[in-house]
Parts: structure tokens; sequence; C-alpha cells
């Protein structure tokens, strides 16, 4: 019997890592599959369709995924931290990233599915 997983995402930055994202987050190093469910950082356990990566980009100490209703995501090491989107003036539930890609001068600039364009790096908003 085959079992399909949806996905929506891959990332092949990383050297020696390939991210997948889907209904969970996956990740591949020398061939082993490895499923993180970054969802139970949040507490959410049910609507996880709702909750699925849609896009990932990696920089130099973390990777960061955007979730279709959970906002941005950031791994660093096995931590997890999340920006919802009242950081940005954006009600969470509108806050539905489709693309990352980070510039050359280490802002993170975040596309939504609603159209908001979101220029962000670790210390403030850029805008």
């Amino acid at each position: 019997m085959v079992t399909y997983i949806k996905l929506y995402e891959i990332n092949t930055n990383s050297i020696d890592t390939v991210w997948i994202g889907g209904q969970d987050l996956y990740y591949i190093v020398d061939n082993s599959w490895t499923t993180i469910k970054p969802h139970l950082a949040l507490g959410i356990t049910t609507d996880i369709e709702n909750f699925s990566t849609r896009a990932i980009t990696t920089n130099d100490t973390s990777m960061v995924f955007g979730t279709w209703n959970a906002g941005l995501g950031f791994k660093t090491g096995n931590n997890y931290s999340f920006l919802r989107g009242p950081e940005f003036g954006i009600d969470t539930v509108k806050f539905q990233v489709s693309e990352l890609e980070y510039d050359l001068n280490g802002n993170l600039w975040i596309a939504t599915r609603f159209g908001e364009l979101i220029v962000y790096n670790e210390n403030e908003l850029v805008k």
C-alpha cells in the first residue's frame, strides 16, 4: 500500500540537509527522513492541515518556515519560536505565509497569501 503525504515546499539551501514542508516538517540527512511536528510547540493538536508548512528558507543560524495559519516559525538548534501576525500588525488568521527569502543584507522577505509584503530582520520590522 502506498501512503501519500501532502508536500508544499522543498529547500536545499543547507549543505547536508534537505528540508521539506508539508502537513508536518521533514528533513533528510544521508537518505534518512526525520519528521518534526512544530505545531505541538504551539499546543495545536487539531486542524493541523491548516498549520502546514508552505515556505522554507535557511540562513547561517536558523531555518525559517512559514505556515498557512500559525504564522512564521524559527528553528534554531532544537528550539522553536513563532511570530503569529500581531508582531507585524496582521491578524493571525490572515498571516498565511506563501514565500520566504533572505536577501544579502540578512533581511527576511515575507510574502503572504493576502498580499502583504514584509521585510524583517532579527532586530526590527523593516517595512
